[in-house]
């Protein structure tokens, strides 16, 4: 399988570079009993949306994205600190379908997560594609 920075035949449904997720442990919160959306993942949801509104129009296609898709990330860390790369999936998951990439992340069928060398302040790119 290819990582989604080596070449491929065809375009992905979608290529974002972002911010480092946050954890799914800072994401949400609990306030009187409920789980909410934390203040860290609601800066993180409109940095995300924002990302993708700059780049939605460079693709030839509409969104939100249909079907079945597969969802590849690479993540790069800020510092040589040890993370667990599966706890950033689901922040993440839920700030694009908030960004109504797609409808709902129920769509993903396949995740590939790649630990990537580290980069200053973080970074993470996620790439879609139609599954096969």
């Amino acid at each position: 399988m290819k990582s989604p920075t080596q070449k491929r035949s065809t375009p992905p449904l979608l290529l974002l570079t972002l911010d480092m997720p946050p954890t799914a442990n800072s994401y949400y919160s609990v306030w009187q009993g409920r789980v909410k959306i934390s203040d860290r993942g609601r800066l993180y949801r409109q940095h995300v949306l924002e990302t993708f509104l700059a780049e939605r129009d460079n693709y030839d296609h509409a969104f939100p994205l249909i079907g079945r898709l597969s969802c590849s990330l690479v993540l790069h860390g800020p510092t040589k600190k040890k993370y667990d790369i599966d706890n950033r999936v689901k922040p993440l998951l839920d700030a694009l379908e908030k960004a109504d990439v797609f409808d709902d992340d129920e769509a993903i069928d396949a995740i590939h997560v790649y630990r990537g060398e580290i980069v200053k302040h973080g970074m993470c790119i996620a790439q879609l594609d139609q599954m096969p």
